[in-house]
């Protein structure tokens, strides 16, 4: 199903070790766990979900980080402790549910646009801005707005 926690380690260039890895957490989970990656000095590289409908919500963080060896495998091991710890019940909370989210977002787009130095795309308030690298596909050229951010350096 696709729930596996990891972390890897390998040798790195400019410091001791490396490691990379992904982090199954629920949705009561992530802020802690977050908080604990960053202060750290592990970088949250990304966090998304994998299913739709899934409950309760299971998230996927990844994690980045170059240091020392022990300080990276404490790090890790720190993260691995405190997931779980929001845990009172054997069932998640649905924190991001309550309370419910507006429809319409009071964001304005002027303060970001000047912060981006680029204009987002707005709607029912809430912007949204894209950027990234063109990148190459299978021949075929692509800007940010075809994901080529995401793609990173694998395809270019």
């Amino acid at each position: 199903m696709g729930l596996t926690t990891r972390a890897f380690f390998t040798r790195a260039i400019h410091n001791e070790a490396m490691d990379m890895g992904d982090t199954v957490l629920f949705e009561d989970e992530v802020n802690l766990a977050m908080f604990v990656a960053r202060e750290s000095c592990l970088s949250v590289t990304d966090l998304h979900n994998h299913f739709f409908f899934d409950h309760p919500k299971a998230f996927f963080m990844h994690i980045e980080g170059e240091a020392t060896l022990e300080h990276l495998a404490s790090s890790v091991r720190l993260l691995y402790d405190k997931v779980g710890v929001p845990r009172r019940s054997p069932t998640p909370a649905d924190p991001f549910l309550k309370p419910p989210l507006p429809d319409v977002s009071t964001i304005t787009a002027d303060p970001l646009n000047k912060i981006f130095h680029s204009s987002g795309e707005a709607n029912r308030g809430m912007i949204k801005f894209t950027f990234g690298p063109p990148a190459k596909v299978h021949g075929v050229n692509l800007d940010n707005t075809m994901g080529g951010e995401r793609l990173g350096g694998i395809c270019r």
